[in-house]
């Protein structure tokens, strides 16, 4: 019996050394596991970061007014050709509509403004290429040939 009993606690001790390296095992595995992911996301992050500095110095590099607006006609931002073609700092146009840029022989009826104009005619000029007078700050027009991309970003229409 007493062969038995120290069997069993022998079992017992050796079970729990097993139970304790596999668990030491596997949280060796979790860290090596979270590095991995931290690592992987720090890549990714970076890799997003590298992306957007290579736009951004594209879009500034343009010798073309590029500017981003949401579906209401709020400016979202403007390169630095935009803000040379009408005159106006990026702080002085950013969350302002773009009605601020764009005349609209109907503005004197009171009643078109930049809502309407992006609801009732950008669908039908997506992918065109459309000629419409620009309004400069120092009230000067431009003619503009206005190419118009539409894309979504987190669930809202921009262009």
């Amino acid at each position: 019996m007493s062969t038995e009993i120290h069997e069993s606690k022998k079992n017992e001790i050796s079970r729990k050394k097993d139970e304790k390296l596999l668990s030491q095992h596997n949280e060796s595995d979790r860290k090596k596991c979270n590095v991995d992911f931290e690592l992987q996301n720090k890549d990714i992050k970076q890799s997003d970061e590298e992306a957007e500095a290579r736009l951004n110095a594209i879009v500034n590099a343009s010798i073309d007014g590029i500017i981003n607006f949401d579906r209401v006609g709020n400016i979202l931002s403007i390169n630095k050709a935009g803000i040379n073609i009408f005159g106006y700092s990026e702080e002085e146009l950013i969350g302002h509509t773009l009605n601020r840029l764009l005349l609209f022989e109907q503005r004197e009826k009171k009643h078109v403004d930049i809502k309407s104009y992006l609801r009732d005619k950008l669908p039908s000029g997506i992918g065109l290429l459309l000629g419409i007078h620009g309004l400069c700050k120092d009230g000067s027009t431009v003619f503009l040939d206005i190419s118009l991309v539409k894309y979504s970003l987190n669930g809202r229409d921009c262009y």
